[in-house]
């Protein structure tokens, strides 16, 4: 979100192994309506080979997206089901990650060689007075989405060796100049992490805190039990850890304090807990972002089991009505019984973003 000009920012993009990877760009005011209703693509790219684009990040003048060595093979086996999609990528070490800075205004973007990595996730990115992109990352030295043949069965906590499954993700600076196509680059916060947000009040623009889920051991992969509030700038930070072992967070989501002077901190967090110590019940807890260590300042227990999401936003007033949740009930339900007389094969990955290998895209071509 460019909180500047009161624009929400957006990207689609067509992989393609063969013909390069399309990553469009779209730009809407704050009545959700494209700035050129006729032309809504305000920018266009086409990375070179296979590029998985999973986030962009977003300054006053460029959108900022990563192309990790990746390639892409057994396409065909994927598409049959003979193959899980996850294992038909392979990450090529020995090449460079690459950053792009695309002109919002236009014109040619600068790609910008950085260290072998790949990232699901930026917390934030801004120009600074140097002219110079800052951009915080997630930051993972090789690239996994996790075991294709995990028993749905078992808890995570259980099936999953995080140390040896999952690479180590940790919180890194950026900083790139678009005129030497130089960097520099920082380790902000060690400790495994994932799903950061700042305040959207600093959303491309400069900001001192972010707020990510975090492990439960130092040093080493490890289940998501607790909500770590990053000081990007100094290098320090503060832990709250659920108190057991299955008890699991999810991404923290920001929501300003009624009457915030918008500062990093003037807020609370947001996180579901997935509560095995309550026969895997949800509960809704509510941190302090200026005061993450001391724990929730509130817990809201749910009597159901919430499925752990990716990402969320919290939107002030948005408040269904009684009427309204019945009715999106009885709308889920015929969903569900429907959803029984079908029978189709999908060799899709959405949640990746793939389904233009296999198909047409929406428009048809």
């Amino acid at each position: 979100m460019d909180v500047e000009r009161k624009r929400f920012v957006n990207f689609g993009y067509k992989p393609n192994p063969l013909t390069g990877t399309s990553v469009s760009f779209y730009e809407f005011n704050d009545d959700f309506r494209p700035l050129n209703v006729e032309r809504p693509v305000t920018q266009q790219i086409t990375m070179p080979g296979f590029a998985f684009v999973h986030d962009m990040a977003l300054t006053r003048n460029f959108y900022i997206v990563t192309q990790p060595p990746l390639q892409f093979e057994g396409a065909m086996d994927a598409l049959l089901g003979s193959k899980p999609l996850g294992s038909c990528f392979s990450f090529d070490d020995s090449k460079p990650s690459c950053v792009w800075l695309v002109p919002r205004a236009g014109g040619k973007p600068i790609v910008i060689e950085v260290d072998t990595h790949f990232s699901f996730h930026y917390a934030n990115a801004f120009e600074n007075d140097q002219g110079k992109v800052v951009l915080d990352v997630i930051r993972a030295p090789e690239f996994a989405v996790g075991s294709q043949d995990a028993d749905a069965s078992v808890p995570v906590w259980e099936s999953t060796d995080y140390e040896k499954e999952v690479p180590m993700s940790t919180y890194w600076r950026y900083t790139l100049d678009p005129r030497t196509g130089t960097h520099e680059k920082r380790e902000v916060f060690s400790r495994y992490c994932d799903f950061p947000v700042v305040n959207p009040a600093r959303s491309a623009q400069q900001h001192r805190y972010a707020y990510c889920a975090t492990g439960a051991r130092a040093g080493v992969p490890s289940a998501f039990r607790g909500v770590a509030r990053v000081d990007a700038e100094e290098g320090e930070h503060e832990i709250w850890l659920a108190p057991e072992a299955n008890q699991l967070v999810g991404e923290p989501v920001y929501a300003p304090r009624a009457g915030s002077d918008g500062s990093d901190d003037d807020g609370y967090l947001l996180t579901f807990m997935h509560d095995g110590s309550r026969d895997g019940k949800a509960t809704l807890l509510v941190l302090r972002a200026d005061a993450v260590a001391q724990g929730p300042v509130a817990q809201v227990e749910l009597d159901n089991y919430l499925p752990n999401g990716l990402h969320g936003t919290f939107v002030p007033g948005l408040t269904p009505t009684e009427e309204e949740i019945v009715q999106a009930t009885k709308l889920m339900n015929l969903y569900a019984r429907k959803s029984q007389e079908w029978n189709t094969v999908d060799g899709s990955f959405t949640g990746l973003g793939f389904k233009q290998l296999f198909q047409k895209g929406v428009d048809g071509r």
